[in-house]
């Protein structure tokens, strides 16, 4: 087991490497002027400006700088936001988008698994077609459509109270996470309610099963220790993406709602290109990841013990 986590870790590194480098060539091939929105008003200032950020320089020595400051976790600093680092951005922001992810992926996970287990229950049933109908309706349609919808939700419900029960923006209390977290976790959910249809089903028929059956357990206890215990193993493992995918915010949702996670950072940043953050958050983002899989591979195999990693 050690040789295999060890290995994972130095395969993480290259990956998080080769996300560092292509993200970074990446950006200096995009058309646009980096210090466009700058003070760089006169040429004298201008050059003084890109020699502060290191951009008259060679790019393979801009990209060596890169690699030794990101080996020593510094992302650099902002273009646009005046005495900002990338770390103190992702400091700021990043326990935004992580409490707003936890809730999204509480949401998600326990609607996905409740659906998706009474779609199966209800196998070509009514609260089958209706459950699925809403499934495919939350994997067809992009988040930014239901954070405008759920917008528009909170509006017609403050005006048929007459006072503002849910704020339509902003953060702060629990009332402005409940709505994005909300839209955040739908796509989640319909993804998870189809993977937990699926596993259901092959549990359903599976000798175990049959066998409590025979032995006369009843039904609840049959569901709860043997159907959902096992189709639920399934759902673990897409677990580290979502995860990542989740906490590290949805950036139009949060864009949407006034949100000030990462999410909204990095729009800001692609609109201003700013090169640095862009990179950082691209790179912390991969990172974050990366490590979710790794954890979610390692425990995988405690949680279920017929998996045993060889060598």
């Amino acid at each position: 087991m050690l040789r295999y986590v060890l290995k994972r870790i130095l395969a993480s590194l290259l990956t998080i490497f080769f996300v560092a480098t292509a993200t970074f060539f990446v950006m200096h091939m995009v058309p646009g002027d980096p210090l466009a929105d700058t003070k760089a008003t006169t040429p004298e200032i201008r050059a003084q400006l890109m020699e502060s950020y290191g951009l008259d320089k060679p790019l393979w020595e801009q990209y060596k700088i890169y690699l030794k400051n990101m080996a020593q976790g510094d992302f650099g600093v902002s273009y646009t936001q005046k005495n900002r680092s990338v770390n103190n951005i992702l400091k700021e922001h990043f326990p935004v988008s992580a409490i707003l992810g936890v809730l999204a992926l509480i949401f998600a996970t326990l609607g996905g698994v409740l659906w998706g287990a009474l779609t199966a229950l209800y196998r070509n049933k009514w609260p089958d077609y209706v459950i699925m109908f809403f499934v495919i309706l939350g994997i067809s349609v992009p988040n930014f459509v239901f954070a405008g919808l759920g917008q528009l939700l909170i509006l017609k419900v403050n005006a048929f109270f007459g006072y503002e029960v849910m704020p339509v923006l902003g953060w702060g209390t629990f009332l402005h996470m409940l709505m994005p977290a909300l839209v955040l976790g739908l796509g989640t959910m319909a993804f998870l309610s189809r993977l937990m249809r699926s596993s259901m089903l092959e549990v359903v028929n599976t000798e175990y099963v049959r066998t409590a059956r025979s032995k006369g357990l009843g039904q609840f206890r049959i569901f709860w220790a043997h159907q959902l215990r096992n189709a639920v193993l399934p759902i673990v493992t897409v677990l580290g993406p979502q995860i990542a995918a989740i906490t590290t915010g949805g950036f139009v949702v949060e864009y949407v709602f006034g949100i000030p996670g990462l999410g909204r950072s990095f729009v800001t940043a692609v609109h201003q290109l700013d090169y640095t953050v862009i990179m950082g958050l691209t790179v912390f983002y991969s990172a974050f990841l990366i490590l979710m899989i790794m954890v979610v591979d390692i425990v995988y195999g405690f949680i279920d013990p017929r998996i045993r990693v060889e060598a």
